[in-house]
């Protein structure tokens, strides 16, 4: 199951809520909730940070055959599903808003709802914040309320969203009077940045009550609007419960709803302070990455070019790559930056052109998350003869992860070399599908390479191609979706490098040409392969 967190499942009754059996007392462990409430399912769900390892047989859910699951986030189909269900659902409820079907607004949701599924295909910061459920309906939310206009950029879609939760939901919820704090959206807004400022200087991914609580204490003297509304512990409840974007862990600490917005919020913080050498000193650091992104966004263009020249000053101190990774962080910063005085422009192109020409396969992935800005840095795929540059450069561009990547893939896609062949065919699931596989996998030699699919929209491109003589099949499907997608007059090896939900494969005998089966060692034994099927590992 999606969504982020973890939990246990087994046979029984549900924990949470369940009636305490008569008489009151102590409530009963979990065995005895078992047999007294026995032939329901039970799912035990908790965020891996509220419990301790060894929860299961501490709490004697081992015992009873309950085994621990972690949630991952949504694959492209479950993001897809999701879109599509929510805007079902919302047909639904325009049709009982009225005692007729309201036709037009039931078109509208129509036409949202494949703007939305073709936008979430195409811009990666959609992509990115729809794999968690509770985004992924923020983004439905925002996308109908935009008339199915969504903004491209990171900071306009940061924007959109905050305002959406901060100053619209509870009124167009006819949320009027949950409780007596009435804040504006500014004054909102800059209480959590001082959370999300507090998160990011102590390395914390939450915060104890009593913190969270001591910090906005500590704010409220210098915002009146808000002091006039209670004391820290009564605008902590306001924020947790009427933004939608904080969530309590266990009634003990806090934390924000996604990672993204508590990097926006505290980029936001800093550049309001002025602290920009903050941002320097860290801008070496990974986990700082999205803060000084954001940072260069949110600063005015003086703050901006000032910014980015120390960016790319000299760092006593530090070592060369932590050098190169703070001169390519300014080049990231291009992209989200909308007025910069162009010698700057120049300057940071002086410093970082030289500095992306990767000569290891660690220093090509490094590179991806640079942005398109790289793919103006990248030499001319059609002026590098090696093959082994060839394949740096295009591990680079299939980790820009943006469809401006397409483009000079495309001048890539004739070279003969398998390993640049594999790079290529395994980094479509970061593009538009469709755009992807016409555009590169159509135009691969598929001697000797494994074409991986990872969902169900990958493996129908695939076969909307004809097939491909060796697949990979990357990502957990069924066997009847399988039988589906594979071409059968095709297919002669096939690569399960995930787990099935069936380990019986007699299936494969629709495949008449068939010859090799390769199954990841590290999955259940498959059993039944049809005769005339080497199983290799």
């Amino acid at each position: 199951p999606p969504g982020g967190g973890g939990g246990a499942v087994g046979g029984g009754a549900g924990f949470a809520g369940a009636p305490e059996p008569p008489g009151g007392g102590r409530a009963p462990g979990p065995g005895r909730l078992l047999r007294v409430f026995s032939g329901n399912a039970c799912l035990v769900t908790s965020r891996p940070s509220a419990v301790s390892d060894g929860w299961l047989s501490g709490g004697g859910l081992a015992e009873e055959d309950f085994v621990e699951l972690s949630l991952a986030p949504m694959s492209r189909d479950q993001v897809t599903r999701f879109i599509r269900d929510w805007h079902s659902a919302a047909r639904l409820d325009e049709q009982s808003r009225s005692p007729g079907p309201r036709e037009r607004e039931r078109g509208a949701l129509d036409e949202y709802e494949q703007r939305l599924l073709h936008s979430v295909r195409i811009y990666r910061e959609l992509r990115q914040l729809a794999t968690n459920p509770l985004m992924c309906g923020l983004i439905c939310a925002l996308n109908r309320d935009r008339a199915g206009s969504l903004p491209s950029g990171r900071k306009e879609l940061y924007d959109a969203a905050l305002e959406m939760l901060l100053q619209r939901r509870d009124p167009e919820r006819d949320v009027l009077y949950a409780d007596d704090v009435r804040l504006q959206q500014s004054t909102r807004e800059r209480l959590l940045q001082k959370l999300a400022h507090a998160m990011l200087e102590e390395d914390a991914s939450e915060l104890t009550r009593e913190r969270a609580v001591g910090i906005l204490d500590a704010a409220l003297p210098a915002m009146p609007a808000a002091r006039a509304q209670g004391d820290g512990a009564k605008i902590f409840r306001h924020l947790l419960h009427r933004t939608g974007l904080l969530r309590e862990r266990s009634g003990e600490s806090v934390d924000f709803v996604h990672r993204t917005f508590q990097d926006y919020l505290a980029a936001k913080e800093i550049v309001a302070r002025g602290r920009f050498p903050t941002l320097v000193d860290h801008a070496h650091q990974s986990e700082w990455e999205e803060v000084i992104r954001m940072a260069a966004a949110h600063a005015r263009p003086e703050e901006c070019s000032q910014f980015l020249e120390r960016l790319l000053a000299a760092a006593p101190g530090l070592r060369r790559p932590q050098i190169n990774h703070r001169r390519l962080m300014a080049a990231a910063c291009l992209e989200h930056v909308t007025e910069l005085d162009p010698a700057v422009q120049r300057l940071v192109h002086d410093r970082t052109k030289n500095l992306v020409r990767p000569t290891t396969e660690p220093a090509a992935r490094g590179l991806g998350w640079v942005g398109p800005i790289v793919l103006e840095l990248l030499p001319d795929p059609g002026q590098v003869p090696d093959d082994r540059q060839a394949l740096l450069l295009a591990i680079t561009a299939t980790r820009v992860q943006d469809d401006a990547a397409i483009d000079y893939l495309a001048r890539l896609r004739s070279r003969s070399a398998l390993p640049v062949r594999t790079e290529l065919a395994r980094g479509w699931r970061h593009f538009d599908t469709e755009r992807y596989a016409h555009e590169i996998i159509a135009h691969l030699d598929p001697d000797g390479l494994y074409f991986p699919v990872a969902d169900t929209t990958e493996l129908a491109a695939l076969r909307e191609l004809g097939g491909r003589p060796r697949i990979q099949v990357a990502g957990v499907m069924r066997a009847e979706e399988l039988l589906a997608g594979l071409a059968p007059e095709q297919l002669t090896h096939l690569w399960l490098n995930a787990e099935l939900p069936d380990t019986d494969v007699s299936w494969l005998s629709g495949f008449p040409r068939l010859r090799v089966l390769r199954v990841n060692p590290r999955l259940p034994r498959v059993r039944n392969v049809p005769d005339g099927v080497e199983i290799t590992a």
